[in-house]
């Protein structure tokens, strides 16, 4: 049969401890950031979450990686001990190369199967006291050094076999004693007990009474000198007329109580002056002269043990769960989880839009929090205010839940009002339970699914340099989480002090981590976008136009199609006229022109690139482009279902068609033309819209800023074979062309003739229609330079002949005609688009930033098997199904080297002066602390920090008394055995300083204690 010893994992392996508590929360916190990633869509969101899953695969290994270096463990302790009392140990775990081990680790020491000791370890040692539970000569000591790296959430452990000096553990004397018998010096085995109740009563003249406790050892018997008549004087020396034999018993229900009851008697005896002897049963008696060897004679004697001699210790289990060495949760931990929380809940905040008032009740109350958890933690006391000031925080959010509840609509309305506002109440309620490292790496948890919500409501610059604070602060919360807690300055600092190769190897770790997140991410395409429940709408300013059906300035007043008066002007701002631009109106007058703003006008969150169309136009006079006057259907909200317009082709034949989600948010007021891309198949939007023939969507308000509303496309993947396969399109247009056809080949009166030849010298040896447009976009770059200060086309004149054949300069309302008109004189159906161009997207949220620059002119030409087409020889927007989709995971690569190479120096500069700042603040810091400590503490309160710091800094207990510190001094270093005498007489004088009241301090005396700690401490 296979034993527990049998089945124990050979020494050294390292192999699985646990995992830290409260890491399943972390698990919950994943998986809730998953569930909002999937709901909205948001890359911030994914990027959040492949961070995680590498610091979770990080976490797997550090502590293996930490405890590489653990190789001996070397144990210094008294020869003696006695169970269940505190032994001194000292025991240090060094490398391969016999250095003391540097990590954080912390080590339990097991005799037997038993703990019997654990700690920190400081500089790869550990003073301590030790805890014997079970008597014995102890062979084999077993150190379990158990590590987490970084994260601290997956421990690792190495069983390492101690080398000790040989160790008896002796029982503790426990009375009443075991049973004792004397052996009489005529060799008659004798009860003591009996005895002493037979002698006390002989009393009789002959009567002979033995010696008793407290007569003298020389003394005249009376009785026998009447009798005799003669002087009889006893000369008694009992410990050779007599031995005491303790007898211990073998069958003793307990025999680690009986051997200390055997011990008791033994050192009793002794106490009393007998000679003591000791034997097991009726075993052969062996003398016990002294207290060292009683110790060591219950400490070996054979009695049988209470339980099996071999057990198995959980030191040596391979099979994980929710366990940790130890779960104290260090101050600065505390203030960090804190921080971390505040940091998460005003990210949260500032996307909802929460006042100041708000922001400031949040950060106090996870400052509240962390100070009366840590105040309760020492002041019992103080639980009962923790609990009331939780009870409070309960009670007033619940109350704001239930009252945001009532204005519950829909939900978007429910994701940024109940939702958050619960997350925030439990967050700031679970502040006043984290004591421990359970409770901090919950509020970790929710503190991350916090900062995912905000990611996937923000969708600014912004959200970047949050997520960057909260990770740094994360990071440093969960690493600190756990380390072991600070103790006080009187014992020390458990942890190992930083040095330059650590700081290197977290550098190198957390670099590994980025790595490694960004591999992951590499395998992650960018988010379709929201999930069907996630889909946003929302006002928040409701401004109505004035004629329903029109399209409307901001103002809400409508706009008249072709008034010379009513024509917008684009100002410097991109806020002047509607929407900043003059193709957001009835009519287009390609004429106008002005220099666009820069302000972002919104944000688009959307996979792929695409023109954002707002308007068409279908007829052209030579300069001016009007709207289709037709209103079209009135659709009340929120989900609107948008059927097919003129010219759309809802199944393209052979075709893959996509679902396209774009998420329109809106940063200024802008006119009521909701903006979409081909083909919009449904609208989230709350107000009731107009679907127009031509495919533009207009709303019965104004879109004002704050504005959100989400668009689903159909969009087919359009590549250059599908639009050449489908030939020349004049060929396939009627001679006489009648509803739609007409009106999208009509050409103004005003068309000249070489405009008309061009577009047909361009088009002649053509292929297919697709390889003319792509011609004529090409002799347009060739002969005409794009330029918004380009000459106004004289009245009378045709604006396309102009811009060909005249100035050759324009802008792209101006080049857009041209084509859309070319093509239209060689019997392809075109027309003019306008809105906005993909814009640039930010790499980090996902989304595309489009600013008033951005507004345009586009051509959109009709085939007959996919529908409309944008082309636009000015602005370079991929073929649907000619995009390649990039990963998460590179676009965060080419975000961060992007930064660098844009911001490269200053960055530089700005890390210079951080490290700069830094050096010099922790080196006035330094100096003010110190003269602060001595004004505080006086020369010798200083003297004897810097004697316990030396201690300390040598790997002995700054938790020992002075003259114990010097007595382990010589053992402290190499060479500090030189100064053993000076170490004694300084901690000598040290205590008198402390402890005697008759001391008087005098320069003397100080100059004398200042040489000494100069010789045995050095210069300081």
């Amino acid at each position: 049969m296979t034993t527990a010893a049998a089945r124990r994992p050979p020494r050294g392996w390292r192999r699985p401890y646990g995992v830290g508590l409260g890491a399943g929360y972390l698990v919950f916190g994943w998986g809730a950031t998953l569930g909002l990633a999937v709901l909205s869509g948001a890359v911030a969101v994914v990027l959040m979450l492949g961070v995680g899953a590498a610091a979770a695969a990080a976490s797997l290994v550090t502590g293996w990686w930490a405890l590489r270096t653990a190789r001996a463990a070397t144990i210094d302790t008294a020869p003696t001990a006695t169970a269940t009392e505190p032994s001194a140990m000292h025991l240090t775990v060094t490398t391969r190369r016999g250095r003391p081990m540097r990590r954080a680790a912390h080590v339990r020491v097991f005799d037997r199967g038993e703990s019997i000791a654990s700690g920190w370890l400081h500089r790869g040692r550990l003073d301590t006291d030790a805890v014997f539970t079970r008597r014995g000569e102890v062979t084999d000591l077993e150190v379990v050094v158990t590590a987490a790296g970084l994260p601290g959430l997956i421990w690792w452990q190495r069983t390492l076999r101690a080398t000790h000096p040989a160790l008896l553990v002796a029982p503790h004397p426990a009375g009443p004693g075991a049973r004792v018998e004397v052996l009489a010096a005529d060799q008659l085995m004798v009860d003591a007990t009996a005895m002493s109740g037979a002698m006390s009563t002989a009393g009789d003249v002959d009567g002979i009474r033995r010696w008793r406790e407290g007569d003298a050892d020389h003394a005249v018997h009376w009785p026998t000198s009447f009798r005799t008549g003669e002087l009889n004087v006893f000369d008694h020396q009992h410990t050779v007329i007599e031995r005491w034999v303790v007898r211990a018993d073998p069958t003793a229900a307990d025999t680690e109580i009986e051997a200390g009851r055997a011990r008791w008697a033994l050192d009793d005896g002794r106490r009393h002056g007998r000679q003591m002897w000791a034997a097991v049963a009726d075993g052969e008696a062996v003398l016990v002269a002294d207290a060292a060897a009683a110790a060591r004679w219950t400490a070996t004697c054979q009695l049988p043990p209470p339980w099996p001699t071999t057990r198995r210790h959980w030191g040596n289990t391979a099979i994980p769960f929710w366990r940790e060495p130890d779960t104290t949760l260090s101050t600065r931990a505390r203030w960090v989880i804190a921080l971390v929380a505040a940091v998460g809940l005003l990210m949260l905040s500032d996307a909802l839009g929460h006042s100041l008032t708000v922001r400031l009740a949040i950060t106090a109350g996870c400052a509240v929090g962390a100070a009366l958890t840590l105040a309760a933690a020492v002041r019992p006391r103080l639980r009962l205010v923790v609990r009331i000031a939780a009870v409070a925080v309960a009670v007033g959010g619940v109350l704001s839940v239930l009252q945001s509840l009532g204005e519950v609509d829909d939900v978007l309305s429910a994701i940024r009002g109940p939702m958050p506002q619960l997350l925030i109440v439990l967050i700031v309620l679970q502040g006043f339970e984290c004591h421990d490292r359970r409770g901090g790496r919950v509020t970790l948890a929710f503190s991350a699914v916090t900062a995912a919500y905000a990611a996937a409501l923000r969708v600014d610059d912004a959200v970047v340099w949050w997520l960057a604070a909260f990770a740094l602060l994360w990071f440093l919360a969960a690493v600190w989480i756990g380390l072991p807690a600070r103790r006080s300055r009187r014992q020390g600092r458990p942890t190992a002090k930083a040095s330059g190769r650590r700081i290197a190897g977290i550098a190198a770790a957390a670099l590994t981590a980025a790595a490694a997140a960004v591999l992951i991410l590499n395998t992650v395409e960018i988010p379709d976008g929201p999930a069907d429940l996630g889909l946003p709408a929302s006002v928040e300013t409701i401004r109505d136009i004035i004629e329903p059906g029109s399209l409307a300035r901001p103002d809400g007043t409508p706009t008249r199609p072709g008034a010379t008066g009513d024509r917008p002007r684009r100002g410097g701002d991109g806020t002047v006229g509607v929407g900043g631009y003059p193709g957001f109106d009835e009519s287009m007058d390609t004429s106008m022109r002005g220099e666009m703003g820069d302000t972002v006008v919104m944000r688009v969150r959307a996979p792929e690139p695409d023109f954002w169309r707002g308007q068409t136009y279908s007829r052209f006079d030579g300069r001016l482009w009007y709207a289709d006057p037709q209103q079209g259907e009135q659709r009340s909200p929120s989900d609107i279902a948008v059927g097919p317009a003129a010219g759309d082709v809802p199944e393209p034949a052979g075709m893959e068609v996509d679902e396209f989600i774009q998420t329109y948010y809106l940063s200024v007021d802008h006119p009521n033309a909701v903006f979409a891309a081909y083909r919009p198949t449904r609208v989230l939007i709350e107000s009731s819209v107009w679907l127009r023939p031509d495919g533009a969507i207009r709303s019965d308000r104004v879109l004002t800023d704050g504005t959100v509303y989400t668009v689903v496309s159909a969009r087919a993947r359009v590549t250059t074979d599908a639009l050449r396969r489908q030939g020349d399109l004049a060929a396939l247009m009627p001679v006489d062309p009648v509803g739609m056809q007409a009106d999208y080949l009509a050409v103004p009166p005003s068309t000249t003739e070489r405009t008309r030849a061009l577009a047909a010298q361009l088009a002649a040896g053509s292929p297919s229609t697709y390889d003319t447009i792509r011609r004529m976009e090409a002799w347009i770059a060739a002969n005409v330079q794009y330029d918004l200060d380009a000459p106004v086309p004289p009245p009378g004149t045709d604006a396309v002949d102009e811009l060909l054949f005249g100035s050759q300069r324009g802008f792209c309302e101006q080049i857009a005609s041209s084509l859309a008109i070319m093509l239209r004189t060689i019997g392809v159906p075109t027309r003019v688009a306008t809105g906005y161009v993909p814009g640039v997207r930010d790499r980090i949220t996902g989304v595309w930033e489009v600013r008033a620059s951005d507004a345009h002119a586009w051509v959109e030409v009709w085939f007959p098997a996919t529908g409309w087409q944008a082309f636009d020889p000015t602005a370079g927007v991929p073929l649907a199904g000619e995009f390649d989709r990039a990963s998460v995971g590179a676009e965060v690569t080419q975000a961060v080297v992007d930064a660098v190479r844009e911001h490269g120096p200053t960055l530089a500069r700005l890390a210079g002066m951080v490290v700069v700042g830094a050096g010099l603040t922790w080196l006035i810091g330094r100096q003010v602390l110190r003269a602060w400590r001595r004004r505080r503490r006086g020369r010798w309160g200083v003297l004897q920090d810097r004697w316990l710091g030396a201690a300390a800094a040598r790997g002995l207990d700054p938790g020992c008394s002075n003259p114990e510190l010097a007595r382990r001094w010589p053992t402290a270093a190499p060479g500090a055995a030189d100064t053993a005498a000076e170490a004694a007489e300084l901690a000598e004088l040290l205590d008198r300083v402390a402890f005697d009241p008759s001391f008087t301090d005098d320069d003397a005396e100080f100059l004398r204690a200042a040489a000494l700690a100069e010789r045995v401490l050095g210069r300081r």
